[in-house]
């Protein structure tokens, strides 16, 4: 019994393990500019004030990088930041993690905390909202 029992507290031990493990980052890369609804395609300039918009409209904090590079963060409940680039141009842009704190971040595994990837997706959605012009 007394070895059943040091089973069950070890399989227990290993599963808190992996449930605090985190997600491997998940990137969004070349995410397509959807045309116009007239079939024109947007201007450079259009593709950065709708990443803008979409940033802001989903509470992260946009600035210009650099020319075709956005750099966004959100200081979740004050306590988990995220900082990502998003390069873009006028038939794409992607989403790549830059910098955490307070995310369980691991460069060696390339690993965060769970929500991140999310955060990235419903940012992903608002830039893409922000499209229709």
């Amino acid at each position: 019994m007394k070895l059943v029992k040091m089973m069950f507290a070890a399989v227990l031990l290993m599963a808190s393990g992996f449930a605090l493990a985190g997600n491997p980052i998940e990137d969004l890369n070349n995410v397509a500019v959807p045309s116009k609804i007239d079939g024109t395609v947007l201007t450079f300039e259009e593709v950065r004030a709708a990443i803008v918009r979409g940033c802001k409209d989903r509470g992260w904090k946009p600035e210009l990088a650099s020319d075709g590079v956005i750099k966004a963060s959100i200081l979740v409940r004050n306590r988990h930041y995220a900082e990502v680039n998003i390069p873009f141009d006028s038939k794409s842009y992607s989403i790549q993690y830059a910098n955490s704190d307070n995310l369980d971040y691991d460069a060696e595994d390339h690993t965060i905390h769970r929500n991140y990837n999310k955060w990235v997706v419903y940012l992903s959605q608002s830039i893409q909202k922000a499209f229709d012009i």
